[in-house]
This record gives C-alpha cells, structure tokens and sequence, in this order.
C-alpha cells in the first residue's frame, strides 16, 4: 500500500512539472496528413506541407487545422516559401500560389517551367528562384510570371536546396555537393572543397558562417563562403539532417533522425532537444516569432517555445554528458540499421545483439571507448525478419532496446 501511495505521489509530482510549463515540445494535434515534408510560419498562421495530404494550416496553434487543396494537381508539398503577399508552393507537378489568407483555389504559376518536381525555393530581390530534381534551377519575377531555366556551370541538375545569403546564392545538390553563384543564378561553380559528403538537402547561415547538412556525414561549416568545408559534429550523434537546418542569432537548429539537435557556439557542440517528441524522425524545422515548429515522419506537428531552447545554458550540459543508448534507426529496417550510445566517461563496453529469447547472437562492437557520442552501423543481412534486441554494458550498468527486421 506504501508503494502504490509513493507510486500516486510520483505521478502527480511529474504531472505538476509539466502543467507548469515544464520545457518539452507539445503536440498540434495532427493536421491531417501523412509525412511533414515543409512548415511555415507567419504571424497568426502555420503552414504545413505534407508528402500526400497537400496543403494544410492552422489560425490558432494546431487546435484545429484546414486542408485546402482546391485547384492543386499533386498531393504532395515539398516546398514552401512566403513571396509579398503570396504564398507560394511546390509539388510533384510544379508550382501553385495563394495569398497569405488562402482566401481562393490555388493557381498554377509554371510557365516556361520544363521540370516540375520542386524541392525548395529561395528569394533575392524580387527574383523567385525554384530547385528541381533533375532540371536544375528555375528563376522568376514572382507568382504568375515567365520561369527561366538558369543552369550555366551547374553540373548536377538534381537540385534539393537552396540558400539565399546577400546577393549570393547556394545550390545543394543530390550527390554533386554545392553549388554557388555570385551573380544571381546566372552562372555556377562548385564549392565542395573538404566537403566529404555531397548529398546536400539542408543549408542556413550566421553572420559569416554557413552550415549544410548532410545524408550521412551531419553538418558542415564554411567561414568564407563555400571556398572549403569542415565537418563540425561533436554532440550530433545522427548524422542524417534531412530536416531542416535553421538559424537564429548565432544559434543553429537541425532537424535529424533522432530529433531535435542545437549549437550555441557556432557547430562546435550539440545538443539534443527531444523532450516531449513522440515521433523523433524529423523532416521539417521552422522558426516562427517566439516558436519553434518542426514536423515527423508519421504526421505529427510540434511547437515549442524557443526561448526554451536558445536560452539553455549549454556548456553545463556539454560539460555533463550522459551514459545512453538510443533506439536504432531506421526502425523497422532491411537489412542495415544504426545504433547510437553515449559514454559520460572512458570506460569499457560491450554491445551485444540478441533474439526474443534472449540468446547472444553476436557481439557487435566491444573495447575501451573514450567519453562521448558514437555511432555503429550494423548490417543484418544475414538474419530472418523479426524482434531482436540490442544491449550496452559496462562494469556499472546495462542498456537495452528493440529493434524490428522486415525484410
């Protein structure tokens, strides 16, 4: 009986935590779409793309949402930016524009466009500029005049993001590495030097640096301009940012298949910001006035005060890391999956795999390990589809999780 009270009384303590505003990301309650592929944010309205519920948007914080898909050919949205009073969309079967009430149906705005599968917009001036998978770049006056094909120098036409810095513009490609042009998209030269991984779906700036993110590698930063790259991971023990790198001040945010991570010290540190996240595959980030907003794999939509998150003392944090195993991903996976742990100290481990029964079946990686964050990759092949799990130990402790091959 003693227990159960103690039991009652724990529960109400943490439930007090939290209806105090403890700090965690909280739910939108669904926008009813499946995977989040592009969010936006203007003051009274959020906007959400997804991969095949199109466009949706909330006036009031994710209580209630609108799916407003009238005029639109393809499902999916997978860019978005406000240009003036508009705002304008990308999808599989071009571009579409609205105003910024979505008071009508959405208009087509693709003349002169000759690839239609659009991955991410920038603006300098009053020129729109569209990236294409596998036409390159596109560029306009604005909604509902003539596109231009602008590709001189640009050599990988799968083009999946774009960064607008000054006057300079920056093309991320799939497996070309960046792009950049000095001359507003009139001609391109590459700027990959010491960028070791060249598929580039994310970009941000501040002041003078600029960050990529990267499918496999994590996020890299050039201090003068895209003229050379260096990997800046420590902390970031998902090294797959496709979901948004984003920027305020001096901080960035990256969205990563492990949540939420954040630097304060311009990439020299990390740290994770996952608290409150159900789904922690992240596809989309956006900041809005006083909010963060980011979006899943499996169609939820969270908030979060970003006072929360750019006010966090980090270095106590850095300077007391902790002893974890995180869930593997992808999960469920076929036939290779990542696992990732922390070490708060150099110790010596042992990460072993096992069946339901619990039987070894092979130890995956073992030694003395320094303190920090690390990464194995594990391939399965071999192995049947099934429930298996995987453990970290040391002379002190035991960490446990499951994972699911499907093959």
């Amino acid at each position: 009986m003693i227990k159960k009270i103690q039991y009652i009384v724990i529960i109400l303590f943490v439930s007090l935590l939290y209806s105090k505003g403890f700090a965690q990301w909280a739910s939108m309650n669904g926008q009813n779409g499946s995977q989040v592929r592009c969010i936006l944010s203007i003051p009274g309205k959020v906007y959400v793309g997804t991969a095949n519920n199109k466009f949706n948007y909330t006036t009031n914080e994710g209580l209630t949402w609108v799916n407003s898909g009238a005029g639109l050919i393809d499902n999916g949205i997978y860019a978005m930016i406000q240009y003036g009073t508009n705002i304008v969309i990308g999808s599989n079967a071009g571009i579409f524009y609205n105003d910024l009430t979505i008071s009508s149906d959405w208009l087509p705005t693709n003349n002169g466009l000759t690839y239609f599968s659009i991955s991410s917009f920038a603006i300098i001036g009053t020129k729109l500029y569209a990236a294409t998978v596998g036409g390159g770049v596109f560029i306009s006056n604005g909604p509902g005049t003539l596109w231009t094909q602008s590709n001189t120098g640009l050599e990988n036409l799968t083009v999946i993001s774009l960064l607008a810095k000054g006057t300079d513009l920056y093309a991320g490609t799939s497996g070309g590495g960046i792009y950049k042009s000095t001359n507003q998209g009139t001609s391109w030269s590459a700027v990959n030097n010491g960028l070791i991984n060249q598929y580039v779906p994310t970009m941000t700036f501040t002041g003078e640096n600029i960050y990529c993110g990267t499918y496999g590698a994590g996020v890299f930063k050039s201090t003068n301009n895209g003229l050379s790259w260096v990997q800046v991971n420590n902390g970031l023990f998902n090294t797959t940012i496709n979901g948004g790198l984003v920027s305020v001040g001096n901080k960035v945010i990256a969205g990563t298949q492990a949540g939420i991570f954040a630097s304060f010290d311009n990439g020299a540190n990390w740290i994770q910001f996952n608290t409150g996240l159900l789904d922690q595959i992240i596809r989309a980030v956006s900041l809005g006035t006083g909010t963060a907003y980011c979006g899943t794999d499996n169609a939820f939509c969270y908030k979060r005060n970003l006072s929360e998150i750019i006010s966090v003392n980090n270095n106590s944090i850095i300077a007391n890391p902790s002893f974890r195993l995180n869930q593997n991903y992808p999960n469920p996976f076929n036939p290779s999956t990542n696992i990732t742990f922390s070490l708060d100290k150099y110790t010596e481990i042992k990460l072993s795999l096992y069946d339901v029964a619990g039987k070894l079946i092979k130890v995956l990686q073992e030694g003395f390990f320094n303190q920090g964050d690390y990464n194995i990759k594990v391939d399965l092949h071999e192995l049947g589809t099934g429930i298996y799990f995987y453990s970290l130990e040391t002379n002190e402790r035991t960490l446990t999780q499951k994972m699911i091959l499907a093959k």
